[in-house]
């Protein structure tokens, strides 16, 4: 067992980092685009000859409608994490690596050099990852490393904020990285 917590479950009390709800308007919009379409299709006196047109033009229309609720839904319950001083969106990224890789990955992670992990191997999945969230500018970057026993992944490190001159610089250390071997 790890003596860390996962970045996902301790993202939000990271500094800096504050829950935002997502923006409801483009689901609204789809909705009302949805239902007017399959109003309209039933309406429209250029399709009375058309019955097919019609009943699919209203079949795509109520599928258009379903898809914005789900996202009305979504928008309504979910969450986005947004770096509070810039008010950028953090996005994840995910880099798996190797097994045999994973020294050095710990060691490239613990010096804070963000250039020789992104020059380390990677896949598409393997037993061992680096958890990545930043913001599009790279102010903030918050990164942990993973790994995965039966059934689950595990912290192997803290999480570690990356400022953006770590990121660039390979020699800017990152703060607050312990790692356990």
């Amino acid at each position: 067992m790890s003596n860390y917590h996962l970045l996902t479950d301790v993202l939000y009390h990271q500094d800096g980092v504050v829950a935002r709800k997502k923006n409801p308007v483009f689901p609204l919009v789809v909705v009302a685009a949805g239902i007017g379409l399959s109003i309209w299709s039933l309406n429209a006196p250029a399709l009375e000859d058309s019955k097919n047109l019609s009943a699919s033009l209203m079949l795509v229309g109520g599928v258009v409608a379903l898809l914005g609720l789900i996202r009305l839904v979504m928008a309504f319950t979910g969450k986005k994490p947004v770096y509070g001083p810039t008010g950028e969106t953090l996005t994840r990224k995910e880099l798996f690596f190797e097994a045999q890789d994973r020294q050095a990955l710990l060691a490239a992670f613990q010096a804070g050099d963000m250039e020789k992990i992104e020059r380390i191997p990677h896949g598409h999945s393997s037993n061992v990852l680096l958890m990545i969230y930043t913001t599009p500018s790279g102010s903030c970057t918050l990164a942990q490393v993973q790994e995965y026993v039966p059934h689950e992944f595990v912290a192997v490190t803290d999480v570690a904020r990356f400022s953006q001159a770590a990121v660039k610089e390979p020699q800017t250390a990152a703060k607050n990285v312990a790692v356990s071997a």
